[in-house]
């Protein structure tokens, strides 16, 4: 009889071992906050509805959670920013107040008044050519106007200096810019197509002289584009009148979306806009017209909808009397 226990015995004690072993290899998971976003409180809120994902800022690198410098602010991520929607054709032109298009350009040198030192600030120009005659630095300030007529909005600054060879060299410069990425962003654009090519661009700060004309003070009133006001309208947050309504304004050398495109001329047409290395992009004045859910139109037609509708109503009831007169006449029998 001992001798069955004793195996019955062992073969119950690894049967208790091997549960306890499973037991204690399976762990409860433990549940992180994910790195990818943070949370931020509003404490002014003033019962403004914004978007769901307004206040989340996303992490520039999502899989290293455990650095704590991983989270960058991005205007991307802030839904409800207007000047910084995720592309530039989520906008449209709602008015321009801009100067008329140059018929030539304004050059202005050798011999120029300039401010006493200490009351004006030094300003970016594009230095364009240096020549050692003056003939020839004029010619070539008309054909760089010539070239590119449409993004022309400054002066042409010819500036008299010793050359070391003897006489004197005329450098001309163009500005001045509202500031350093506006010149070189528009240096870029406008030395596409001068001959001889420029193969940099050469900026310089310079005062302005008293001679020159005020440059790039043209701006525009932007909206909401057709598009964009249709895909908000799906949504319950937004209110599509206000959205049609909705602007802002912007001037040249401000930014726009969220690329930050930035706002080389505006003029009678539209905007110009563009960043280094890429094609300029035009907005323009012209853009076809738009009826979103809840426009006046809308309201017209509902309203004539509700007015039938009462109409309606009416001849049912009247319908409904006659009806009652019949029977009252004539009763069943």
């Amino acid at each position: 009889m001992r001798l069955l226990i004793y195996p019955f015995l062992a073969i119950n004690i690894l049967f208790v071992q091997d549960i306890s072993a499973q037991v204690t290899r399976v762990e409860a998971p433990i549940s992180a906050p994910s790195p990818q976003t943070v949370r931020l409180a509003d404490p002014f809120s003033r019962g403004v509805q914004k978007p769901f994902s307004y206040g989340e800022v996303i992490s520039a690198n999502p899989l290293d959670g455990s650095k704590a410098n991983g989270v960058r602010f991005s205007t991307q991520t802030t839904a409800d920013n207007l000047r910084r929607l995720p592309d530039l054709s989520s906008y449209r032109l709602v008015g321009i107040s801009s100067k008329p298009i140059p018929q030539k350009p304004n050059i202005v040198g050798p011999v120029l008044n300039m401010p006493d030192k200490g009351e004006a600030p030094l300003q970016f120009y594009l230095r364009i050519g240096s020549f050692n005659q003056l003939s020839y630095a004029k010619q070539y300030a008309w054909d760089f106007f010539t070239t590119n007529k449409i993004l022309i909005d400054a002066n042409f600054v010819i500036r008299r200096t010793p050359w070391k060879e003897g006489g004197n060299l005329f450098q001309i410069d163009y500005g001045p810019f509202t500031d350093y990425e506006h010149a070189l962003i528009s240096c870029e654009q406008l030395t596409k197509h001068v001959v001889p090519p420029l193969t940099k661009c050469p900026l310089v700060k310079e005062y302005a002289s008293l001679q020159e004309q005020q440059a790039f003070t043209s701006n525009a009133l932007v909206g909401l584009s057709a598009a964009t006001i249709s895909q908000f309208s799906d949504s319950e947050i937004y209110e599509p009148k206000k959205l049609m309504t909705t602007s802002f304004k912007i001037k040249e050398g401000d930014k726009l979306g969220a690329g930050e495109y930035v706002v080389l001329k505006i003029n009678q047409d539209g905007v110009y806009l563009a960043k280094l290395n890429t094609l300029t992009y035009f907005l323009s004045i012209d853009t076809i017209p738009f009826n979103a859910p809840g426009t006046s139109r809308d309201d017209k037609n509902s309203t004539k909808d509700e007015k039938n509708l009462a109409k309606d109503d009416r001849s049912l009831i009247r319908d409904d009397k006659s009806i009652s007169k019949s029977i009252s006449a004539n009763p069943p029998r």
